[in-house]
């Protein structure tokens, strides 16, 4: 989601599960 990785730049991983 590009909104998790918005929040999460920096967790590459968890945006993947998010």
């Amino acid at each position: 989601m590009i909104q998790s990785h918005f929040l999460f730049p920096y967790n590459r991983d968890t945006n993947n599960i998010l």
